[in-house]
């Protein structure tokens, strides 16, 4: 009697490591290629990045030429496509600095967004957060009210998060003309 082979099920991970990446990511990862990182972390303060595997992360000191920086730029490709705004603090510091920083980084992505050659089928959304190690209440009360472009508020988190979690506590439309 001859035994059939079998094969082995495939993992998770193995399933999605070939998979292709959304153009716009690419097309992002090729335009700006000096500017990219791989993780996000600064003066003992981190963004984790579990399960945001289609993405690019720019480092906001490198793509924006002049002034106030925020920290990060990530476009992420999901459900959604997402650009997510990040400034990482050790301690929470000055919200107007903050919020200059976050603005800045803001209006560059919006401008790759806008010489991208071609934009993402669905849904765009945006996130802007300012993480630190203990926000104290009447901080996080006060950026809470902060908008970045008028319209997109800011979310203090703590340093070690997570970024699908960021983006299930705030993402807002990010419609790009």
């Amino acid at each position: 009697m001859k035994k059939r082979s079998r094969s082995k099920p495939q993992s998770r991970r193995s399933k999605t490591k070939g998979a292709p990446s959304e153009p716009l990511i690419e097309w992002i990862k090729a335009s700006y290629a000096e500017g990219i990182v791989k993780r996000c972390s600064e003066e003992g303060c981190r963004l984790k990045l579990t399960g945001v595997r289609d993405r690019v992360i720019l480092n906001g000191e490198k793509v924006v030429s002049q002034g106030k920086k925020a920290d990060y730029v990530i476009f992420w490709a999901q459900n959604a496509f997402i650009v997510a705004v990040i400034e990482l603090k050790s301690t929470p510091s000055d919200i107007s600095k903050i919020r200059s920083q976050l603005e800045a980084c803001f209006r560059k992505a919006v401008e790759i967004l806008k010489r991208a050659p071609e934009m993402p089928a669905g849904d765009m959304r945006v996130v802007c957060s300012a993480l630190a190690k203990g926000w104290s209440t009447p901080r996080t009360r006060r950026i809470r009210d902060v908008r970045i472009a008028g319209k997109y508020p800011v979310l203090p988190m703590e340093c070690g998060v997570d970024l699908p979690l960021i983006c299930k506590k705030g993402t807002m439309p990010l419609p790009i003309n």
